[in-house]
């Protein structure tokens, strides 16, 4: 009998090393994922973990409308199994990469299933020019990571798209996505209270941000587009007057404006009775160091500053 049971124990060695562990069948370690922006990657990485050995190819701080891939980019893309991308037109540039890394793996598409909002038609700005309307046209805004509940069903689509290339460690995906959903249900109860503690008549602010739409119909408060300065154009001394002269129209002190970059101007502006907010992370995150340097601390950041500018309202 003991021959035999030396055989088993023989036996029982080989096929344990036959048989694929998660990261051997990888190709010796975690799976290659690409995600398109920062703010995919770091739900990305929250939902993969140690599993994926993850890239990311539109940094923080960086504007992916504008964004131009160059050849590290192309080259970490062609070695990757799995790209997540998030659609509804806002990477322009996709094309191009997949063609210039001619790649051939996997491409998920993370908005999949979620209703966006419709807007006009060339209302968002792309490419840095300001922004036109087209006639009736709609089309999706893209922006729809400012909303916590929607990121949900996020989190869910990378789930899947991991599970479906890496299927030896779908457990664990699923697992991790249950808890970046709960943490996200946290965040928006969250941002419901602090919003709640704004009077309702002070629930509003004039801005040239066109990225918050999702955030403000969630969180029940209202954006009010500035006039006198385009979405992605600097803010100019002549632009003032129409400004101040809307803020004092409307009774709106909460000022949040994407290109003021003159602190000259600010100052102007607060001399004018406006709350000039500070820079805000609309479709990027910070760099690590800085207010947003990942997912949920953006969002908690710009609901803490649009609260706080409201109130002076």
């Amino acid at each position: 009998m003991r021959p035999i049971r030396w055989l088993t124990a023989v036996a029982g060695l080989l096929v344990a090393f036959a048989l694929p562990t998660a990261a051997s069948a990888q190709g010796g370690g975690p799976m290659k994922v690409v995600a398109s922006f920062s703010i995919l990657g770091d739900v990305t990485k929250m939902v993969g973990g140690d599993r994926i050995d993850l890239a990311v190819l539109v940094p923080p701080g960086a504007d992916a409308h504008e964004w131009t891939p160059g050849p590290a980019e192309v080259a970490t893309l062609a070695g990757a199994r799995l790209f997540l991308v998030h659609g509804l037109g806002f990477e322009e540039w996709l094309a191009d990469i997949r063609r210039k890394a001619k790649y051939k793996g996997r491409v998920a598409t993370v908005t999949r299933g979620i209703k966006p909002i419709m807007v006009a038609a060339g209302s968002h700005s792309h490419g840095g020019g300001p922004a036109h309307a087209h006639g009736g046209k709609k089309e999706a805004d893209p922006h729809l990571w400012n909303d916590p509940v929607r990121m949900q069903t996020y989190v869910g689509n990378i789930a899947a798209a991991l599970a479906k290339a890496d299927p030896a460690n779908a457990a664990f995906y699923k697992a991790n996505a249950a808890g970046v959903k709960a943490q996200f249900a946290e965040l928006v109860a969250w941002g419901k209270a602090e919003i709640a503690a704004v009077p309702a008549d002070k629930r509003r602010a004039i801005t040239t941000h066109d990225d918050f739409g999702y955030m403000a119909q969630r969180f029940g408060f209202r954006l009010i587009e500035a006039q006198g300065a385009g979405n992605d154009e600097d803010v100019k001394a002549e632009n003032l007057p129409v400004i101040l002269a809307q803020v004092r129209g409307t009774k709106t002190k909460a000022l949040f404006l994407k290109t003021l970059n003159d602190p000259a101007l600010a100052a102007k502006l607060k001399e004018g009775g406006a709350v000039v907010g500070p820079r805000m992370y609309a479709d990027t995150l910070s760099p690590p160091s800085g207010p947003a340097g990942n997912y949920p601390t953006m969002i908690r950041y710009s609901i803490s500053q649009f609260k706080a500018a409201m109130l002076q309202n």
